[in-house]
């Protein structure tokens, strides 16, 4: 599943506020209510941008779970299957949720490769044990599931940029209009990165 994240409506408005605020340097110690309103009017729409991108790479990796488990039951199924493989394997990927970052914890990097790690982990023996059927051709659906399985783990980069081409646009706009987000009472913060900083 597919959704388009639009943020050109947003960058133009940072622009157009950008380009105000140059042009509008005065002398007047307080700050205009037409200026905090404008800069707390794109800074919902960059959270909510942030947000958007965030539950869909979110929900890709959900489905790429929903897939490993689906095929180690496809395999399960057939009936021809070693138990302790299937046991061990189902609470591997029930344990992927539990382990994975969040828009908080992933500020430790350690977070993220823990979690990469363990699903590159069990993805892999999830493909062995299907591939490992004596009667795996005669199975398409488990070709299909493994080919869904590496579709939805290779976007994880694409997403993973997508979110930090929006979080970085983010704090941009924060840290250049502190002074007018505090006034307002906000308590905004800059979102940690996939990327390390530069």
């Amino acid at each position: 599943m597919k959704k388009i994240i639009n943020t050109t409506t947003v960058f133009a408005f940072i622009l157009v506020l950008l380009f105000c605020s140059c042009g509008n340097k005065t002398t007047k110690t307080k700050t205009p209510v037409a200026d905090i309103d404008s800069v707390k009017m794109v800074l919902v729409q960059l959270e909510d941008s942030t947000s958007k991108t965030w539950q869909v790479m979110i929900e890709e990796d959900d489905q790429k779970i929903a897939y490993l488990k689906r095929l180690i039951d496809e395999v399960a199924f057939t009936r021809i299957y070693d138990k302790a493989v299937y046991d061990s394997l189902s609470a591997g990927i029930e344990s992927l949720k539990a382990i994975r970052y969040n828009q908080s914890s992933m500020s430790e990097s350690d977070k993220i490769d823990d979690y990469d790690k363990a699903t590159a982990e069990i993805v892999n023996k999830v493909i062995v044990f299907a591939q490992g059927h004596p009667n795996f051709e005669d199975y398409p659906l488990m070709e299909e599931l493994i080919n869904d399985i590496l579709e939805t783990d290779n976007r994880v980069i694409y997403r993973r940029v997508d979110y930090d081409i929006i979080a970085t646009e983010y704090n941009k706009f924060i840290e250049s209009h502190k002074d007018i987000i505090r006034k307002s009472g906000n308590t905004a913060s800059a979102k940690p990165l996939f990327q390390l900083s530069e």
